[in-house]
């Protein structure tokens, strides 16, 4: 390439970020003088920018105690408590990068921004929050870039800020070693295996073997553990679903029998977590749709509506949002055989 070119696609690439973060940087409220905020679509249809005013953030946990290896899960909240609507991002979970969580561990006064273990990019803009309107999502906060991150006892602090601008209220959470064998056992297995740790947050993947191993061991050696919960719905979400696991080349069919065997092992004994107790009976709803087992439907409907009754009235607001996440489109069985020695295609030149 020649010496000219070279130096007129770096000139373009320049020019793009700039564009870019200036686009950005308007968006957010932090423009230059004489710099016009532009407006964005809305999703309803509607012309928003986004704004701040009259806008509550506030972070809410299941409980104020936690197990060490039990995973975390925080529900967030955008509320309009103002007069006039207000444009703002649909997207609360950390992934999107748009609400930032801050986590002070015990013994430290520094709070350390929590890194999501990876990042989405939604392509959609702006919605218009209207007066009375809220807004929630979920946020996985038990393991991120560095991993676990509840790995000490005492109290955490943890608060939340919007687009850099809105900050939340503080939540103080503790953490405590198991008092039983049973849950000293399962948190030290969850604890001490990464891949464990990443099975649970992406709940399944065959290829994290031996952390399949170890949630197996959590589910069958530690079944009375109150984290024995956690485990059995990864382990049956994982199963409902057909797998590609390329590190050893085979395509797994979902196998709906041995995924209700594991979540019915906890759907009496649910985890203490609305995520994923209505995540653990959600799946159980689809895999007797797919069944065609319509009393267990029923049954399991029920359920699902009782644990929503029983939620504290804090997080019982998030309970259609929860319930929106587990309404995806249900584990088909494929009537084809599996392709033996599945591999994925050869990329040219590797």
């Amino acid at each position: 390439m020649r010496k000219s070119t070279r130096w007129m696609l770096a000139l373009a690439v320049a020019v793009c970020c700039i564009i870019l973060a200036l686009h950005v940087d308007a968006q957010i409220g932090r423009t230059r003088p004489g710099v016009r905020t532009p407006t964005v679509k809305a999703v309803a249809g509607t012309t928003s920018q986004l704004g701040f005013e009259g806008l509550v953030l506030k972070i809410q946990a299941d409980k104020s105690q936690y197990l060490l290896g039990e995973p975390i899960v925080l529900y967030a909240s955008l509320s309009n408590e103002g007069n006039k609507a207000v444009g703002v991002l649909d997207f609360l979970e950390p992934e999107t990068n748009y609400v930032q969580y801050y986590i002070t561990k015990p013994g430290q006064t520094k709070p350390e921004r929590f890194l999501p273990y990876m990042l989405e990019c939604p392509d959609t803009g702006p919605i218009l929050l209207k007066p009375g309107q809220t807004i929630t999502g979920t946020a996985k906060l038990f393991m991120g870039q560095k991993g676990w991150v509840f790995t000490d006892v005492g109290t955490y602090k943890i608060r939340a800020t919007y687009l850099g601008r809105l900050n939340s209220n503080e939540l103080r959470l503790s953490v405590a070693r198991g008092s039983n064998a049973g849950d000293r056992a399962a948190g030290d297995l969850i604890l001490n295996n990464r891949e464990a740790q990443r099975f649970l947050y992406l709940e399944g993947g065959d290829h994290l073997a031996s952390g399949k191993n170890a949630l197996q061991r959590v589910s069958d050696e530690y079944g009375a553990s109150a984290l024995a919960g956690y485990a059995n719905f990864a382990l049956g979400a994982n199963l409902s679903a057909d797998f590609a696991n390329f590190k050893t080349g085979v395509l797994r069919r979902a196998d709906l029998g041995r995924a209700n065997g594991l979540l019915e092992r906890s759907a009496t004994k649910l985890p203490g977590s609305a995520f994923f107790s209505l995540g653990l009976l959600g799946q159980l709803n689809k895999n007797y749709g797919v069944l065609k087992n319509t009393a267990k439907v029923n049954a399991t409907e029920a359920q699902m509506q009782t644990v929503v009754n029983g939620l504290s009235p804090g997080v019982k607001q998030f309970s259609g949002h929860l319930l929106l996440m587990r309404q995806g489109p249900a584990a088909q069985p494929i009537p084809r055989p599996v392709p033996k020695g599945f591999l994925p295609p050869r990329v040219k030149g590797k």
